[in-house]
């Protein structure tokens, strides 16, 4: 019955907290996360710090789970089909994916890219992203995502916080999203341990283009059947029968937290 109550008690504040129009923006991403996070606490014996981040091999990422939102904060636990297939879209199948593999595999001129075509005729009507015109576009946006991989090629990818991968302050999305463009990419995890994109697709496609084999990200939100797992190993973990030999099969990054004990 208390479990039942804190639940429903942290359920309508959420929903109080989501409807406000006073909440938004980077206030709204930080107090959700960390409210969030002070409930998990009180739920669950293996809540995940949610701004911990993990490590993952950005070649195992096949798709992207389109319901689940990225404004709330991180470290949602969230139920539902979202993470089924009829709810997933192929990364590859993205103009903004596809573009930067026609410029930076088969050298193409920026005008000759879906990355610039999607927008091109926006600009008849509106502004896009904050930018007035498609050659402001192609001097600043395109001329940043051109930076942003050569210094991932001569550098190798480095964390955001070191690296500051922040798009150009005239871009819209840079004001809007402020505080998502100082993490890492943002990844959601399936009912079964599958690791779906949800932002931060340059950086995912460019460590895909030069074999980069990890790449940290943080993590928006977790299936509920998943969480279930996170709290059967913690159980295994507890009870000392996470010998070596049983350690071999929690090698998911999610539960590195888990099987170190941090």
């Amino acid at each position: 019955m208390l479990f039942s109550t804190k639940k429903f008690i942290s359920h309508k504040i959420h929903n109080i907290l989501r409807r406000s129009r006073l909440v938004r923006g980077e206030w709204q991403f930080k107090k959700f996360t960390e409210f969030r996070y002070m409930i998990q606490t009180k739920l669950y014996d293996a809540p995940s710090y949610p701004w911990r981040t993990i490590k993952i091999d950005p070649k195992v990422v096949k798709y992207k789970a389109r319901p689940c939102k990225t404004d709330y904060g991180l470290g949602r636990i969230v139920g539902g089909d979202w993470d089924l297939e009829k709810n997933l879209t192929l990364i590859q199948e993205q103009d903004l994916v596809k573009g930067l593999k026609q410029r930076f595999v088969e050298g193409r001129d920026w005008r000759d890219t879906t990355y610039v075509k999607r927008v091109e005729d926006k600009f008849d009507k509106n502004t896009v992203w904050g930018y007035q015109n498609l050659d402001e576009f192609l001097n600043t946006r395109c001329e940043f995502v051109d930076e942003l991989f050569n210094s991932i090629k001569k550098d190798g990818y480095r964390p955001n916080y070191e690296a500051e991968h922040t798009v150009p302050e005239s871009d819209s999305r840079n004001r809007e999203n402020n505080i998502k463009q100082r993490l890492e990419p943002l990844i959601a995890i399936g009912r079964n341990g599958e690791i779906y994109w949800r932002d931060g697709y340059h950086r995912l496609t460019i460590a895909q283009i030069l074999n980069i084999n990890s790449i940290p990200v943080n993590v928006v939100a977790r299936h509920k059947e998943w969480q279930r797992i996170r709290e059967i190993t913690y159980g295994i973990k507890k009870s000392s029968y996470l010998n070596s030999h049983i350690q071999k099969q929690f090698k998911h990054p999610d539960l590195a937290d888990i099987i170190s004990g941090h």
